[in-house]
């Protein structure tokens, strides 16, 4: 073993014992004062269920669903970390909820290293430890490790995938291929929105059998499929359920919505997200709003339009022209009704074989709306809106530990770090999409037309977002932006 692989090593198992220590210290600070927002040392979000239900139903009754009704509860969320969920109830049976964070901390511990074997081999060692040390100290780049969520993972896997396709660009082995392979299939069936990212891989594919030979072309097959082997039988089975339950033909990458569920999420709740994407970029109003005018509608045995009206009042729609807070508190009133009308099923959690008559009107009428809006708001949906998005997500820290959002918020130190990772995320980021204009460095310039990709689907697309959506990309930033100044500094060395 050399002695940069042992440093590489000394520093990841620091890095690893660093992470464990702050989820720890969040996880006693929760405990104090929001006892319900932990459990086994790992934070509790909404989300949760549907990651570890399908698991333990599995392992119950062997069928993969969640606790909820309809078509989405066989499918809502990709199988990869109900995998992972399923080998831990089976190892730890009652303590498999904490367990996820050391197999968390296992996953982070190689990717330190696999980080800083990637950098070595395109910058010097020096800087390679110092970029190794910010990947393992600064809390951005892994704050989601003692969570239920793919971002507890993804970092990771991307930081592995990234491995790969360094060390194949450079040596051009058939062996870097395979392992790609390996690492897109977990990818895929943990996290699908981020396959933008196996651009590479596609491409060293085909470069691989340019050359034609029928051994090549074996390899590049066995290769290819493995890849793409789980998430295609993930796929047929999910068509198949949707056909048993005469659904939807095909229920999509990411099957939130399906007329036959027993919740809100159901085709008129993507209408309304739809029409709230020509001006809201924050997710989390729109869930908010849609999540109120849902609960009231069922928990009263009238529709409280008093409660409809001011909740309208309060909504910052008002920059879009065409829009009237009486037809938008019509819309959202009749919503309320069609649930209303179907209060029972609802309640007591029967699946639907459709949509409702005054739930089809409805939707429709929304839709008709949100139509009419684009066309009279072509630049507030697709370039304000967008844009705001963007400052949304590239003016967060990513710092989402509750100790550093409310126990040191306001500290010195606390406000330099914030405002140290917002810079560094927005350089690395900028710096990243400069290889678009670098097109013979073929695998930096295919990573950033990837990361170009992705943020058009967040910000053209999806618009309302997370921030969390943007931090599994961090460390690969990491890689490829400081690569791009390193390659300057070089340059202009030598002349």
């Amino acid at each position: 073993m050399n002695k940069k692989l042992i440093v590489f090593i000394f520093m990841g198992l620091f890095g690893t014992v660093w992470a464990w220590w702050i989820h720890d210290q969040n996880s006693n600070f929760l405990q104090q004062g929001q006892k319900d927002k932990t459990h086994q040392g790992m934070v509790q979000t909404a989300d949760d269920a549907s990651y570890i239900i399908p698991a333990q139903n599995f392992e119950k009754y062997g069928v993969w669903k969640d606790g909820s009704t309809g078509l989405s509860s066989y499918m809502q969320r990709p199988p990869g970390m109900g995998l992972i969920n399923l080998v831990l109830i089976k190892i730890f049976k009652e303590d498999f909820f904490g367990a996820h964070q050391w197999i968390a901390l296992v996953f982070h511990f190689f990717a330190l290293v696999a980080f800083a074997c990637t950098v070595s081999r395109v910058m010097f060692f020096r800087i390679t430890v110092l970029l190794q040390a910010l990947y393992a100290l600064v809390p951005c780049f892994w704050g989601y490790l003692s969570y239920h969520l793919t971002e507890s993972i993804t970092p990771s896997i991307l930081v592995f995938l990234m491995y790969g396709y360094v060390r194949y660009d450079i040596h051009k082995k058939a062996g870097w291929l395979m392992y790609q392979s390996l690492i897109v299939s977990i990818l895929l069936l943990v996290r699908p929105q981020l396959a933008l990212f196996i651009l590479p891989f596609i491409y060293f594919l085909i470069g691989f059998i340019r050359k034609f030979s029928v051994s090549k072309f074996v390899f590049a097959f066995a290769a290819f499929s493995i890849a793409f082997a789980g998430v295609s039988i993930w796929q047929v089975r999910n068509a198949t359920i949707a056909n048993i339950l005469h659904a939807e033909k095909w229920a999509g990458i990411h099957p939130i919505y399906s007329v036959t569920n027993a919740s809100q999420y159901r085709p008129i709740h993507r209408s309304l997200g739809e029409l709230f994407k020509i001006w809201e970029h924050n997710s989390a109003t729109f869930h908010g709003i849609t999540t109120l005018l849902f609960t009231k509608a069922l928990s009263n045995d009238e529709i409280d339009s008093t409660f409809t009206r001011r909740l309208v009042h309060e909504l910052n729609f008002r920059n879009c022209k065409g829009l009237e807070e009486e037809t938008l508190f019509q819309l959202f009133f009749r919503y309320q009704e069609a649930l209303h009308e179907s209060r029972n099923e609802y309640i007591l959690n029967r699946p639907f074989s459709g949509e409702t008559r005054a739930e089809e009107k409805a939707r429709k009428d929304i839709d008709q709306l949100a139509s009419k809006l684009k066309r009279q708001n072509i630049f507030l949906c697709y370039v304000k809106t967008p844009f705001r998005s963007a400052v949304f997500m590239f003016t967060k820290s990513q710092l989402n530990l509750k100790i550093f959002q409310i126990k040191y918020r306001g500290y010195w130190w606390m406000e330099g770090l914030r405002y140290f990772c917002i810079v560094m995320i927005l350089s690395i980021s900028l710096l990243s999409l400069a290889y678009i204009f670098k097109p013979k460095e073929q695998l930096y310039f295919l990573l950033a037309i990837s990361f170009l990709l992705y943020l058009f689907y967040l910000f053209f697309i999806q618009k309302m977002n997370e921030e969390r959506y943007l931090m599994p990309l961090l460390p690969i930033l990491l890689i490829t932006g400081t690569r791009f100044v390193y390659k300057i500094y070089e340059k202009n060395r030598t002349v």
